[in-house]
């Protein structure tokens, strides 16, 4: 699902793309996309447009927290010309060390958050059996702060 979206992000609207695999491991996830027509030597080391960290490591293995980084990314943004960024980020990190709670927070923050940025865009990525052991009222608080909600299977 996501090298499409992540290519035309980068290619066609000539945005800088934050990516924060979980399921799949950084290396795997530049395989994938190297598969599906993205140049990502090219991309992460010379255009300095593409980004592809842990989302594990992002959200809870790091001191630097993800929302003031993914905030200094649009200087990046700025200075390399792009039109914008996109974040496309896999929420699994929070099923997986049972931090729901956390999740919902950040969930809140984001929103808030991306709202002074220009063109600034944010996609949640949420595996099929994580989003459905969610209970109804964390699935509306979570869409609450979504601006859209677009349910995708892949198989």
């Amino acid at each position: 699902m996501y090298p499409p979206l992540i290519r035309q992000h980068l290619e066609v609207n000539n945005d800088t793309v934050l990516f924060l695999p979980f399921y799949d491991s950084t290396e795997r996830a530049r395989t994938v996309l190297s598969k599906n027509k993205v140049d990502v030597k090219k991309c992460e080391n010379k255009e300095e447009s593409l980004i592809i960290m842990d989302a594990g490591k992002a959200y809870f293995g790091s001191s630097t927290d993800i929302v003031p980084f993914i905030a200094s990314l649009t200087k990046l943004v700025k200075e390399t010309g792009k039109n914008g960024l996109s974040v496309f980020e896999d929420m699994g990190p929070f099923f997986y060390y049972n931090k729901l709670n956390d999740l919902l927070r950040y969930e809140a923050t984001l929103s808030s958050s991306y709202k002074p940025w220009i063109k600034a865009k944010a996609f949640c990525l949420y595996n099929k059996l994580d989003y459905n052991a969610l209970m109804i009222k964390q699935k509306k608080n979570i869409a609450r702060h979504h601006a859209k909600e677009i349910d995708m299977m892949v198989k």
